[in-house]
């Protein structure tokens, strides 16, 4: 289209009266739902389906552009001046492909800070906006170890999601103490936890070893306590041989027992 792009220019060029555009462009569009028929024409609705969140950083230099802010950027490592989305997509595991259901735009940090919000409520709130639309697709919500606190799995759990994530490097696991009937009865709260999980040489009689098929790396899986997450969580841990390459998740949570 020749010229500016405004609704004097779209009756010119199209069939309708501007006021015809005005007043279409001015409705609202359930993008979320546009987008939700757009993906189940590329996958089918099974088990396989996550859904996945991820906030990504676009490079913006004007300081006056809405929303713009300092904000991490993962491909830089560093914090830089932009703007930020909450891509929160659909991820066939066996197709291995993503698309993108809505991707609502992070507010400027100053006005986070007005409203007394963090970024990881922000994200829970952006998901909690589509949370129907998305239960209908997935129970799970697949994020990286950013993620991997308390409050937002807490958050995750009050919407009726399970959250399948990576635990932080210094992540405190622990064994969960298995009652014994002959134990005698003791005043007090009851034992929960007996010991800390040693990452690189854990108690094989309480982790079992299993292998995916196509897949070079075993993984051990046991049922622990996470201190940082205050609940039990079936814990994963991945190991690819002959390297030193190994990482603890958490593909599923249980309700929390209480602060241990």
């Amino acid at each position: 289209m020749p010229g500016r792009l405004n609704y004097t220019q779209l009756e010119r060029m199209g069939t309708h009266t501007e006021k015809t555009y005005r007043e279409a462009f001015s409705k609202e569009v359930n993008w979320a739902k546009k987008d939700e028929e757009a993906i189940f024409k590329v996958f089918s609705r099974n088990d396989s389906l996550s859904i996945v969140i991820d906030p990504s950083f676009l490079q913006k230099s004007s300081r006056c552009t809405p929303g713009a802010g300092f904000y991490w950027s993962g491909v830089a490592g560093a914090v830089k001046h932009g703007l930020e989305i909450n891509a929160i997509g659909v991820s066939d595991v066996e197709k291995h492909d993503c698309m993108i259901v809505t991707a609502p735009m992070t507010p400027s940090p100053d006005v986070l800070k007005e409203q007394s919000i963090n970024l990881r409520s922000w994200y829970l709130i952006t998901i909690g906006a589509n949370k129907e639309m998305l239960r209908k697709i997935s129970g799970r919500i697949t994020a990286d170890a950013y993620f991997a606190t308390h409050d937002f799995v807490d958050g995750l759990k009050e919407m009726g999601f399970d959250i399948i994530s990576r635990f932080r490097d210094n992540i405190c696991l622990r064994y969960i103490h298995q009652a014994d009937p002959d134990e005698p009865v003791r005043r007090g709260a009851k034992k929960k936890v007996d010991g800390k999980v040693n990452l690189s040489d854990q108690d094989m009689t309480v982790f079992r070893e299993f292998r995916l098929k196509g897949d070079k790396g075993k993984f051990l899986t046991a049922t622990l306590n996470s201190r940082a997450l205050h609940r039990n969580v079936v814990a994963v841990k991945y190991i690819i041989p002959n390297t030193k390459s190994q990482r603890y998740i958490f593909p599923r949570t249980s309700p929390s027992p209480g602060k241990m």
